[in-house]
């Protein structure tokens, strides 16, 4: 679930696979309805779908939307699946924030640095929000929050993929006390060029750094799901839905919508030729993005 407009964003990251940030802001507000996001949900659900989370996150920062709370709270007496947030962690030091989230299950926020001038550099964060108040607000998340914590960080190569960097973020992680560190880096394409992905050889050497179990993740793996739901209808649609929302290889639209790969390859094969996508090309895999013109697209 999308609560905010496209790149409505606390940060602007440099590594960002959905461009750089439309809107760099702090204010909460209703960006998104909440009666028509329900709405749209409730309409997901009766479609009889399997799914491990329903998740709330989107092209921009989750927690900006100042009704959070209403959405959490009627999400979960809509369905018994679980709900997750995924959250840059920026706002994590307000209390609205903290009450917002209190009603969910899991929690996935970011740690992408292990000090302010990196921070700075690779997060690129509005001007009113500090990294000294960003570390407290996932320090405090073992005070406040009963479900369960995966924190990611993304390595950036060519900018934090140093020893002594990834040293200052895993000391920071054991005050903040995550179930586990998912450890990604720039698999898609990135805001800005210069922001590198990091071999996976060395990922493995980062990972032994921290005390925390770690999963290293974003690396090409396998194809699509065998238990695959049948085809619906809606297919182009949901696969157009997913490409303005982040850069999307095959794999990712069948994982996605729990489609076969080779359906997958054959919607979207067509609709790069009916120019209602376009692709692009990073360390040998294919993104499909969205065709000029159509990414704001209601």
């Amino acid at each position: 679930m999308d609560l905010v407009p496209f790149k409505v964003c606390t940060y602007d990251c440099v590594y960002c696979q959905l461009g750089g940030t439309t809107l760099k802001t702090v204010d909460r507000k209703e960006y998104v309805s909440a009666s028509k996001l329900l709405c749209e949900l409730e309409a997901r659900l009766k479609t009889n779908i399997h799914a491990d989370y329903v998740t709330l996150a989107g092209s921009g920062e989750p927690t900006l939307n100042g009704s959070l709370k209403e959405i959490v709270r009627e999400t979960k007496n809509m369905t018994g699946i679980p709900l997750a947030v995924i959250t840059n962690g920026s706002l994590l030091f307000m209390d609205e924030v903290k009450e917002a989230l209190s009603g969910t299950d899991l929690l996935i926020p970011s740690l992408d640095a292990g000090s302010g001038a990196s921070f700075r550099r690779v997060n690129r964060p509005h001007g009113k929000i500090r990294f000294d108040s960003v570390v407290e607000g996932l320090m405090s998340l073992k005070d406040w929050y009963k479900g369960r914590v995966w924190l990611e960080s993304l390595v950036v190569g060519g900018s934090t993929d140093s020893d002594s960097e990834i040293e200052k973020i895993a000391a920071l992680v054991d005050d903040i006390s995550p179930e586990k560190v998912q450890l990604n880096t720039v698999v898609r394409p990135p805001a800005k060029p210069e922001a590198l992905e990091v071999p996976r050889p060395r990922m493995e050497q980062f990972a032994s750094f921290f005390r925390t179990p770690v999963e290293i993740i974003g690396y090409k793996e396998g194809s699509g799901r065998e238990d695959s739901r049948p085809v619906p209808e809606s297919a182009d649609s949901e696969i157009l839905e997913l490409v303005r929302r982040r850069p999307v290889t095959v794999r990712d639209i069948a994982l996605g919508l729990g489609i076969p790969a080779n359906e997958a390859l054959k919607r979207t094969g067509q609709m790069f030729k009916e120019g209602r996508i376009t692709a692009t090309e990073k360390n040998g895999q294919i993104f499909y993005i969205p065709a000029e013109g159509s990414k704001n697209e209601p």
